[in-house]
C-alpha cells in the first residue's frame, strides 16, 4: 500500500522506538469517528493529507468550530456541518491524517531539520536547518545540550532509514517548549528523485560544488532572501517531471515582481502579495525549492542547456550522448524545445566562445563524477540523464538530474550513433529498463521516460 510510505506509515514506524514515544502527538488516519473524538477530546489539532504539505487546523470554542486553512478560514455552529463540509469540498481526492497538537502550542518554537546519508549503510548528518514561522526567534540554540539534540536527530532518521531503505534524505521538524521538551511534530521522505537529495547528494562531493545553483527549502524567508541576493530565482517542486510547476520569479525595476511560468507572465505588486499567491498555488500543494536563476546562453534569443546521457559500463561510467534543447518562444526552460541541435552546432549559433572539445570534455567529467555519487544513493542505477546549462560566461551548470531519461531526443542525429551506443549500453546493463524500438521511428522510451 502506497500510503504506508506517507505520514501514518513514518509514524507507524517511529512508535516501533520506545524511545520516541513521548515525543510523537497522537496520530490516526481521518474518519467520521476519528474527527468526532478528536472534537471531544482537543480545542486544536491539524488534518494533513498523507503527502503533501498542506494543513488545515481546526479550532474548537465557545461552541464554534473553526476550519483554517492557507488561504482562509470557515466556521461552523456543529461538527456534522464542519465534516460535511470537509469531506465534500476540501478532502475530495487525497487520504487525510488527524494529528494531536503539543501542549501549549502557541509558545512552542518550531524548526525543520533535514537530516542526509551518502548510502544505506553509511550515517546520518545534519545537514540543514530552517525556523519555521516569520515572527517567532527558535530557541533550538539555547539548549544546554546541543548533542543531545543532534543524536535525537540522528536517532530518529535511523529509525525511519530502516523501515525506508531507499530514502536517503529526510527533514524532521521539531516543536520546543521553554524547558527544552520537542516533539516530532512532521517527517517528510525525500528520497532518490527528489530534487532536494539529489542537492545533498551533489553538494557533498567538494568537487561538484562550484557546479550547483545556490538552493534551499523554498519558504517566505528562503524566498525572500533569495530575491535579494539574486533578483531571478527558480521554483521547483521537489518531485515533478516534463518542467510542470516550475516557476521563475524576478525583481523589477520598479521593485514589484514577476511570476513567470511556461510562456505567462503576472505581476505581484509587493512581496506580500507575492508570496500569498505562491503559496496558495504551489507551496501548499508540493514541497519546493528555491534556487538561483541562471542566466543561460541563448540561441535567436531562446536559452538553451545540454541534455547529458550518463551510463554504467562495468563499473565506470561513461557518457553515451549529448544533445542541446532549445526552448520555445517565451520559455525560460527546455522542457519545451523549439529544436534539438548537436552541441557543437549549437556553440556556433549562440556565438559561445568555449570551444566544442573544451566544453564537451568539462561535462563529461562533472557528469561522470555526479553520476558515482549519485548511484551512492541508487545502487540499481544503470543511465542518468543530466540536463546541463552553460551561462552567459561560459560557466557550466548542474541543473537536474533524471533517472528515467527519454532516448528518443538522440534520433536521427550524428547517423544514430549516439542512439544506438545508449541503447545497446541498456540491453548490456539490463538493470530494471525494458527498451525495445517502436514500429514508427524506432524511438526509445524507457519506463516513465522525462
Amino acid at each position: 500500500m502506497k500510503g504506508i510510505r506517507g505520514r501514518y506509515g513514518q509514524q507507524a514506524a517511529l512508535q516501533k522506538d520506545m524511545r520516541l514515544l513521548e515525543s510523537l502527538p497522537a496520530m490516526s488516519l481521518f474518519s467520521e469517528g476519528n474527527f468526532n473524538i478528536a472534537l471531544n477530546t482537543e480545542h486544536i489539532f491539524l488534518i494533513k493529507p498523507l503527502f503533501s504539505p498542506e494543513e488545515i487546523r481546526v479550532v474548537s470554542k465557545n461552541d464554534q468550530l473553526t476550519v483554517e486553512f492557507t488561504n482562509g478560514k470557515q466556521h461552523f455552529t456543529s461538527k456534522e456541518d464542519a465534516y460535511h463540509y470537509l469531506i465534500t469540498s476540501v478532502m475530495t481526492k487525497k487520504v487525510y491524517i488527524i494529528q494531536s497538537v503539543p501542549p501549549h502550542s502557541a509558545s512552542l518554537h518550531y524548526r525543520r531539520f533535514t537530516l542526509h546519508r551518502k548510502s544505506s549503510s553509511a550515517s546520518w548528518n545534519v545537514v540543514h536547518s530552517m525556523a519555521v514561522g516569520e515572527f517567532k526567534i527558535s530557541r533550538f540554540h539555547r539548549l544546554d545540550n546541543i548533542w543531545r539534540l543532534v543524536n535525537f536527530l540522528k536517532s530518529t532518521a535511523a529509525v525511519l532509514g530502516k523501515s525506508f531503505p531507499d530514502c536517503h534524505t529526510i527533514i524532521i521538524e521539531l516543536a520546543q517548549n521553554k524547558s527544552g521538551q520537542f516533539w516530532i511534530t512532521d517527517t517528510v521522505l525525500h528520497e532518490r528523485n527528489s530534487k532536494w537529495s539529489q542537492y545533498h547528494a551533489l553538494y557533498g562531493k567538494r568537487r561538484l560544488r562550484r557546479y550547483i545553483p545556490k538552493t534551499d527549502l523554498c519558504t517566505r524567508k528562503s524566498l525572500s532572501n533569495f530575491l535579494q541576493s539574486f533578483q531571478h530565482v527558480i521554483l521547483k517542486p521537489c518531485i515533478g517531471q516534463q518542467g510542470i510547476g516550475i516557476v521563475k520569479v524576478s525583481v523589477r525595476v520598479d521593485f514589484t515582481f514577476e511570476v513567470h511560468e511556461k510562456n505567462t507572465k503576472m505581476i505581484k505588486t509587493d512581496f506580500n502579495q507575492l508570496f500569498h499567491f505562491i503559496n496558495e498555488h504551489y507551496l501548499s500543494k508540493k514541497d519546493y525549492i528555491v534556487q538561483q536563476f541562471i542566466h543561460l546562453d541563448e540561441i535567436d534569443g531562446n536559452p538553451y542547456d545540454v541534455r547529458v546521457m550518463s551510463q554504467l559500463d562495468d563499473k565506470e561510467w561513461i557518457v553515451t550522448g549529448l544533445i542541446v534543447k532549445v526552448a520555445a518562444q517565451d520559455y525560460f526552460t527546455s522542457n519545451r524545445a523549439s529544436k534539438l541541435l548537436l552541441v557543437e552546432k549549437a556553440l556556433l549559433e549562440s556565438g559561445n566562445y568555449m570551444t566544442y572539445d573544451k566544453c564537451r570534455m568539462l561535462m563529461e567529467r562533472i557528469c561522470r563524477s555526479a553520476s558515482a555519487r549519485l548511484a551512492e544513493n541508487s545502487i540499481d542505477v544503470s543511465i542518468i540523464g543530466f540536463d546541463i546549462g552553460i551561462d552567459k560566461k561560459g560557466e557550466v551548470w548542474i541543473i537536474e538530474a533524471n533517472y528515467a531519461p527519454s532516448m528518443s531526443l538522440f534520433y536521427m542525429f550524428d547517423q544514430n550513433k549516439m542512439y544506438k551506443e545508449i541503447y545497446e549500453q541498456l540491453r548490456k546493463n539490463k538493470k530494471g529498463f525494458h527498451c525495445r524500438p517502436t514500429e514508427r521511428g524506432k524511438k526509445i522510451e524507457a519506463n516513465r521516460c522525462e
